[in-house]
């Protein structure tokens, strides 16, 4: 599976070998690679060096389904704005604030 690498990610999986087998120092590792320290430590100290993304695998909604449902419908058939929307919905569900409901 090919590496997928953050836009800016600076060091690469050969890279982090390198630095992760390393005996040099932090400092001249950061010089020579051009990152910070703390970035050198935690590659010098991580088992696996493959990237893992923090993105979380599920999403959580504040709204159910049947309320995501609703809330499309009202504002499609009704063209109300979106703060018009959202008080008609909070009305049943106080959880629901205007982000959800967008």
């Amino acid at each position: 599976m090919k590496q997928v690498y953050h836009s800016n990610a600076t060091t690469n999986i050969r890279l982090r070998s390198e630095i992760n087998k390393s005996k040099e120092s932090n400092i001249f590792l950061a010089q020579k690679y051009g990152v910070s320290e703390n970035t050198i430590s935690k590659w010098k100290n991580w088992k696996n060096l493959v990237y893992k993304s923090s993105r979380p695998d599920t999403i959580q909604y504040s709204l159910s389904e049947l309320e995501m449902l609703i809330a499309v419908e009202l504002r499609t058939l009704t063209w109300w704005s979106l703060d018009e929307s959202t008080e008609a919905i909070t009305i049943d569900n106080p959880v629901a604030i205007r982000s959800a409901v967008y």
